[in-house]
This record gives structure tokens, C-alpha cells and sequence, in this order.
């Protein structure tokens, strides 16, 4: 699944911003769903829809801010069109059973990184060539690195790596508490 986002400088469908719709009833739902996040009700990971609508709008802050070259002002490539779309691409594939990252500029790339704590981090960089370029520590010198294609999932590898930071929570465990 793909989505356009705000961009006036993009060619093609990027021009356009897209919403969640444009009748008053949609209007309303986002502004009860944003009340309801604000007054703590509802989790912006426990909600897809929020979920994904706060990682789009980080990405339509780079859109904004890193389409030029040297916009970190040290050098830095722009972050190119087909970079965000294998970032829009890659926010769709991330399970709902892990935290969204924190979404970040790179040189010419957008990075998607998770902390879990001490030597527990993993990162994912996508560079607009269709392929995801991860590295995570898991653990003092417990390291791993490499390229995944982007595909309709996420490549099981990066799962296992994201599963090392968040272990999935056994049906046994639910019981017990």
C-alpha cells in the first residue's frame, strides 16, 4: 500500500495532500480521535489508524525539510522521492505487535530506528532503491547487519531481529498474570 503526501516542490501525485476524507462526519472523527489520544484514552501504537497517520506525518516533515542538498547544513544528500515511497512502503509492513520507530533523515536515506535499551537498538534505512538496510545490537558485541528487498512483508529476518528487542508475549504468560 502506497499513499501520496503533501509535497508542492514534487512532481506527480505528490502535490496533492491526501486526508482521512472531507465530509463533517470525517472531520469529526479525527477530531475525537485526536481528543481521545491527547486525553490519554487511546495509545497512538494501540491505534492503527493513529499509528500510521503520525509516521506519515513525520515523513511529510522530511518531505519538507530534506529535499535539498546540505539541508542538515553540514553536506547532507537530499532525501529523494523514491526514499520516502520505500518509507511509506516500509511504515505498512511494520507489525502492529512492535512500537513504531522513530523516523529520522539520513544522508539521502530515511532512517527508522527502535531502542529498546542498553546495547539493544535496531535501525532500518531505506535509500529509495526498493532494498531495507538494517543494523542492530542485541547485546554487548552481539551485532548483526545487512539488505533485505522490500517486499508486501517484512523480510522474516528483520522480524527475528525485531522479536531479539521485543520478544512476543506467550499465550502462557497472558494466563499467568
Amino acid at each position: 500500500m502506497t499513499l501520496a503526501i503533501a509535497c508542492p516542490q514534487c512532481p506527480g501525485p505528490y502535490k496533492y495532500a491526501n486526508s482521512p476524507g472531507v465530509s463533517d462526519e470525517a472531520e469529526i472523527i479525527v477530531l475525537k480521535t485526536k481528543e481521545a489520544q491527547q486525553s490519554g484514552l487511546m495509545l497512538a501504537d494501540d491505534n492503527p489508524a493513529i499509528r500510521y497517520q503520525t509516521a506519515i506525518e513525520k515523513l511529510t516533515d522530511i518531505v519538507k525539510e530534506c529535499m535539498d542538498d546540505d539541508w542538515d547544513g553540514l553536506g547532507a544528500a537530499a532525501v529523494s522521492y523514491e526514499a520516502i515511497e520505500d518509507a511509506i512502503d516500509l511504515v505498512t509492513l511494520i507489525p502492529m505487535q512492535y512500537p513504531m520507530p522513530e523516523i529520522f533523515p539520513e544522508d539521502g536515506e530515511v532512517t527508522f530506528g527502535w531502542n529498546a535499551g542498553r546495547y539493544k537498538k535496531f535501525l532500518i534505512s531505506v535509500r529509495g532503491d526498493g532494498f531495507a538496510y538494517y543494523n542492530g545490537i542485541f547485546g554487548f558485541k552481539n551485532t548483526d547487519f545487512g539488505m533485505k528487498k522490500l517486499r508486501d512483508k517484512l523480510d522474516p529476518e528483520i522480524i527475528r531481529h525485531l522479536d531479539r528487542l521485543y520478544p512476543p508475549v506467550e499465550e502462557n504468560d497472558n494466563q499467568a498474570a
